[in-house]
């Protein structure tokens, strides 16, 4: 099975818990479900020198695992094999970062994005999705964070209220558009059919089709 490694957004998702850190007075503790190759957790810990702050990374991916153990080496970090939250019972996190699957299958079988790795997110995206806002708060301490990606190739409507029904206090972040690959361009007429029932997004522009992707930071 294929490793998730560094994308565009892994690298928002990256930026704005590194300002939580850099914004922290306290001690901190840090899940990140869905790890792939770690790069989140990894770019994070950087930042953090000291070692001030508690790191658990999990994925459903032996292989990733194995990647993540090889290429973190340092202290107060507790590295997990597993689907979602089934790893982490008796824990509670100050910030949670979900980077899980969540575009619509149809989209993930034929792009290189997911060769090798299993989407499993359903037609809408929001699978996966569903079972994470469903629980996430359990785990969440007083005044604690998640953070998840909102990527068009989904139903973003249905997200968003799934988001809004677990959280009273929702920020966004702004926009980041990108051009869809040759092989949504060649399969056109099959993902406009998607997007005329609300299950994906984009928007067609200067000859080009555009999604986009943006954070969700939901506060408890």
């Amino acid at each position: 099975m294929a490793v998730f490694k560094k994308n565009l957004t892994s690298k928002i998702i990256t930026d704005n818990l590194i300002k939580f850190i850099k914004n922290s007075k306290k001690s901190l503790k840090i899940l990140e479900i869905g790890c792939g190759d770690g790069n989140i957790s990894r770019k994070a810990m950087i930042i953090d020198k000291t070692c001030k702050h508690e790191f658990h990374l999990s994925d459903i991916s032996k292989e990733a695992i194995e990647i993540v153990k090889k290429k973190i080496k340092r202290k107060k970090v507790i590295i997990k094999r597993g689907s979602i939250f089934k790893p982490w019972k008796d824990y509670t996190f100050d910030i949670i970062i979900s980077d899980v699957s969540s575009i619509s299958d149809e989209v993930a079988n034929y792009s290189s994005w997911y060769r090798g790795v299993k989407n499993n997110a359903g037609l809408d995206g929001l699978k996966n999705m569903k079972v994470i806002l469903k629980n996430v708060r359990k785990l969440m301490n007083k005044n604690g964070i998640f953070l998840f990606p909102i990527i068009s190739l989904c139903n973003v409507g249905d997200l968003k209220k799934l988001a809004k029904k677990k959280f009273q206090l929702i920020n966004f972040t702004k926009k980041i558009y990108w051009p869809l690959p040759k092989f949504f361009m060649i399969r056109k007429n099959k993902f406009k059919k998607l997007k005329k029932q609300r299950l994906i997004n984009y928007d067609d522009k200067y000859g080009l089709s555009i999604a986009y992707t943006y954070i969700a930071i939901c506060k408890k």
